[in-house]
């Protein structure tokens, strides 16, 4: 029965979501436990039903989870984040693995997170405002560094 009515209500989700889909790049899932899984639709993944679970095949890449307390949503970006806070300062320059921040006060901070929002790295701006992040010692990823209003998603 939990698997005929996540079917319907994936398929109404589906009718309902169809003009945003189109534009979709991505398939999300989040599990029960907080934990999400992307795949491109580029990529074709093949959803299937069994046993009420849900798995989720797309290359070499397979997920498999409960159908109880799963969600998905279908975005233009793996991480959902489709708009980042724009400002006139500071500016962000990001190249060969090091994120610099220009236009900061002395002693403002530079943060970067996880997309789990976890600060994995912090500097500090220098007397000419500019503060630059290493992320060459980070594990391969998607990360959100902030400063004073300003936040750039970049993949290291």
């Amino acid at each position: 029965m939990k698997k005929k009515s996540f079917l319907a209500a994936l398929m109404l989700m589906m009718a309902l979501a169809w003009p945003s889909m189109v534009r979709a790049q991505y398939l999300v899932l989040t599990q029960s436990d907080g934990t999400t899984a992307e795949f491109s639709l580029g990529a074709q993944p093949v959803i299937t039903f069994s046993d009420g679970e849900l798995t989720v095949t797309c290359g070499d890449k397979q997920i498999t989870t409960s159908l109880e307390g799963t969600t998905y949503k279908f975005a233009n970006s793996a991480t959902a984040i489709e708009q980042v806070y724009k400002s006139s300062e500071p500016e962000a320059e990001v190249k060969f693995g090091q994120a610099a921040f220009t236009g900061l006060n002395k002693g403002e901070q530079v943060g970067v997170y996880t997309l789990g929002g976890i600060m994995v790295s912090t500097t500090t701006a220098d007397a000419d405002g500019r503060a630059t992040a290493d992320l060459t010692t980070l594990p391969k990823g998607v990360y959100i560094i902030k400063a004073r209003g300003k936040s750039i998603k970049i993949r290291n």
